[in-house]
């Protein structure tokens, strides 16, 4: 599992390999102020993404 959050330089690229190298490992990124590019770019890459408040959902899910 990682968890980081989406505003974070570079956070897309290291999602991307990390899901190359571990492509069942599950991720998860908390956003401050949403940003639909952003949203969809990390999703693309492989991560669940959401707010902070609802970021624990998360993890049930998963």
């Amino acid at each position: 599992m990682l968890v980081a959050e989406l505003e974070q330089p570079g956070v897309l690229e290291e999602i991307s390999s990390w899901k190359e190298k571990w492509p069942e490992c599950f991720v998860a990124l908390s956003v401050t102020e949403p940003d639909k590019e952003l949203w969809i770019a990390a999703e693309t890459a492989g991560a669940d993404v959401a707010n902070r408040g609802a970021l624990p959902r998360l993890f049930m899910k998963g």
